[in-house]
């Protein structure tokens, strides 16, 4: 994706495969792994200049990373939605099923659909994860995106953005590079997607709540106004904050953010 462009613009990418923290501790819960894991390792051979393009998944990136990087490249964003990975449909499962997922905010909005189900921890690679249902698993719940882009074969329903707010920035590739790299141009692709990733990008970091927590937020843009989508969870599940609201620029959206952290902060 980020290579094409590159070759695109007369450069000749060598590519290099790197495990992050996240990929290496296949057993931890994320909520206990902290913010960066599936990036830091990358960002750190950007950084000693033995790459020069890290690519991550967008909502990987925590909202404050190291002071001599930037976000240079943004792809189109693809399927925001989760997906329920399964034979059956989500109210069609039987009662008590099990559905597996590593992730806080999916497992958090799974039980305020179906109270009844079993939640239990999954990691490990797509292949793996998606290896474990039937012998495991009911079911377990991914990126509608991972599914499309790397074109699986396996039955899954997903859900709509109301039934499950999806992570902010999930859909999006990014290219990380240095301050100091020759890759300005990429800052100029996909400039309208760019500007939805960077609402999501901000709302996270004002709100103060990392990419690991249990929160939903979603931008999308309609006509010349945008529409932002916000769903919290406390650490025990209770939802603390849902909220839908409309703005036009960085500046109203500030605006509805200072007061959503006024009413959050109690």
């Amino acid at each position: 994706m980020v290579g094409s462009i590159l070759e695109e613009n007369d450069f000749l990418p060598q590519y290099h495969w790197i495990k992050n923290t996240g990929d290496m501790d296949q057993k931890s819960p994320l909520f206990n792994a902290g913010e960066g894991v599936f990036v830091d390792s990358i960002n750190e051979s950007l950084l000693k200049r033995e790459i020069d393009i890290a690519v991550h998944s967008a909502k990987d990136l925590p909202a404050e990373y190291n002071k001599d990087l930037e976000l240079a490249y943004v792809t189109k964003r693809g399927d925001p939605r989760d997906t329920l990975v399964s034979k059956f449909t989500l109210k069609d499962m039987p009662v008590g099923s099990t559905v597996g997922t590593s992730s806080t905010r999916r497992k958090f909005q799974l039980l305020e659909l179906r109270q009844d189900l079993k939640i239990e921890n999954l990691r490990g690679n797509i292949g793996t994860r998606i290896s474990r249902i039937n012998s495991e698993f009911d079911g377990i719940v991914m990126a509608r995106v991972a599914i499309e882009r790397l074109k699986l074969n396996v039955i899954n329903h997903p859900f709509s953005e109301n039934e499950m707010v999806p992570s902010p920035n999930q859909g999006f590739v990014i290219g990380m590079t240095r301050k100091d790299s020759d890759f300005d141009f990429l800052k100029t692709l996909n400039p309208e997607d760019r500007k939805i990733l960077e609402f999501e990008r901000y709302a996270m970091g004002f709100l103060g709540l990392g990419c690991s927590k249990p929160i939903g937020i979603l931008v999308k843009s309609s006509g010349s106004h945008f529409r932002i989508q916000l769903r919290l969870f406390d650490e025990g599940g209770k939802r603390v904050l849902n909220s839908i609201e409309h703005f036009n620029d960085l500046g109203s959206l500030k605006e509805i953010l200072t007061e959503i952290k006024r009413i959050i902060s109690g």
